[in-house]
């Protein structure tokens, strides 16, 4: 679900996918599964994925899956991103 709603909402290949996860307390095995075919997704077509603002439980799950290694440690941000909305 979670990676047809950004499949589904994404009309075009973007070259950067950045998921603001500050407001992600917890992360299951189902949850990184469905992260990791997003970035799998991403990657395979010269995409890369940016995760801003991630809490300690979901880094280390991402770190034990080898997911974090996939997505790159440089990728992750220590900063809160705000985006600007255009009108």
């Amino acid at each position: 679900m979670f990676e047809s709603s950004i499949m589904e909402t994404i009309h075009y290949r973007p070259k950067v996918l950045l998921l603001k996860m500050a407001k992600v307390p917890f992360m299951d095995t189902t949850g990184e599964s469905n992260l990791a075919n997003v970035v799998n997704d991403f990657t395979k077509n010269a995409g890369k994925v940016l995760i801003s603002g991630i809490q300690a439980q979901p880094k280390e799950v991402l770190t034990k899956t080898g997911l974090a290694q996939v997505i790159g440690k440089e990728n992750f941000l220590n900063i809160q991103v705000k985006l600007l909305s255009t009108p």
